[in-house]
């Protein structure tokens, strides 16, 4: 069985809109709307994921959260 180191990114998020928090980057082409990388709800404003480190690019993460939103804005 092989061993997947992760690594796990938290959120705070203090805005008044609500729904789905997803994470977006390098490592997902910048699909802003993946399932696959949506934030797992802790409470009302703590978020969680966990990404597996071999999905991480030459070791370099870029990131942006989202809510899904195609159009970036």
């Amino acid at each position: 069985m092989k061993n997947t180191n992760y690594l796990k990114i938290s959120l705070t998020d203090i805005s008044s809109e609500k729904g789905a928090i997803y994470l977006t980057g390098n490592f997902n082409g910048w699909k802003p709307a993946d399932n696959r990388y949506q934030l797992i709800p802790l409470n009302e404003n703590h978020y969680v994921i966990e990404l597996p480190l071999n999905l991480i690019p030459d070791g370099k993460l870029d990131y942006k959260y989202t809510r899904g939103y195609r159009d970036w804005e």
